[in-house]
C-alpha cells in the first residue's frame, strides 16, 4: 500500500493491479499510484509559464563538433545495433562527461507533438574514456542501481514501447536535461501520466523526478520489485 497526498488530504490506495483505475481523484498507472489529473494539468501549466520546451526528435550536438557526434553514433550502434539513431549528444547534464541518447524507433507509429515512439532507448555516458549505459529503457526502465518509475512489475501487461520527449527544465523549474517517457498502448495511444527522468548529481545517476508525490524530488530506485499478473 502506498500513501500519497492529493489536494492536501492524505489518501490511501491499494495497488493490487497495475490497470488504470480512477479512484477518489487519483488513478493507477503501470504499477504506480499517481495523483489527480487536475494536479498534473496545473503542473503542466506551470511548466509552460516557466518556458519549458519539448523536442520530439532530431540530433542535438554542439555546432561543428563532428568528432563528438561520430563518437556518440559509434557508441549507439555498439549498444543497440546498426538500427540505432541518436536523439541527443553532448554534455547534457554538465561536467566533462559526454552523454548520448540513442534509440530504436518503433516504426509502426509516427512522431507527434508528444515525442517519438521508441522500442528501446538508452542513455550512454562516458567515464574514464569508456561508455557505459546510464539508463536503459526496454520493457521496464532501469539504471545501474534498479528499476525506475514502478513499485511492481505486471507480467500480464504488454506494451510495445514508449513515447519519448526531451525537456530542458524540470517540473520544479530548475533548468536541466529531462527525459519524458509515456507508455504506449497497442493502438499507439499513451497510457497514463508521463514519467520524468533527470540526472541526480548527489547520487550520480539518472532517476525519476516528481512533484506529484509527498515528498517530491528524486525517487529512489526499486532494486527487486515484486512480480504480479493483474490479467487472468
Amino acid at each position: 500500500m502506498r500513501t500519497m497526498m492529493a489536494s492536501g488530504d492524505q489518501v490511501e490506495f491499494r495497488t493490487e493491479t497495475g490497470k488504470s483505475a480512477k479512484l477518489e481523484g487519483s488513478f493507477f498507472v503501470r504499477g504506480r499510484t499517481k495523483p489527480a489529473v487536475a494536479l498534473l494539468a496545473a503542473l503542466l501549466l506551470l511548466c509552460i509559464s516557466l518556458g519549458c520546451s519539448q523536442r520530439p526528435a532530431g540530433l542535438s550536438v554542439a555546432a561543428g563538433d563532428d568528432r563528438m557526434a561520430a563518437d556518440c553514433l559509434d557508441a549507439a550502434k555498439h549498444a543497440l545495433g546498426t538500427g540505432a539513431e541518436i536523439a541527443k549528444c553532448g554534455h547534457l547534464v554538465g561536467g566533462l562527461s559526454v552523454e548520448a541518447v540513442a534509440f530504436i524507433r518503433l516504426e509502426r507509429f509516427k512522431d507527434n507533438a508528444d515525442g517519438l515512439p521508441v522500442k528501446r532507448l538508452v542513455i550512454l555516458r562516458t567515464a574514464d574514456s569508456h561508455w557505459y549505459t546510464a539508463l536503459d529503457v526496454a520493457k521496464e526502465v532501469q539504471n545501474p542501481s534498479g528499476y525506475i518509475g514502478i513499485d511492481y512489475i505486471d507480467d500480464s501487461e504488454q506494451y510495445p514501447g514508449f513515447r519519448a520527449a526531451f525537456l530542458d527544465r524540470r517540473a520544479d523549474g530548475k533548468v536541466g536535461f529531462v527525459l519524458q517517457l509515456t507508455y504506449l498502448r497497442q493502438d499507439g495511444t499513451s497510457e497514463g501520466l508521463p514519467m520524468w527522468i533527470a540526472w541526480n548529481p548527489d547520487v550520480g545517476r539518472f532517476q525519476e523526478f516528481t512533484v506529484n508525490e509527498e515528498p517530491g524530488g528524486f525517487v529512489q530506485e526499486v532494486k527487486n520489485p515484486p512480480h504480479i499478473r493483474s490479467a487472468k
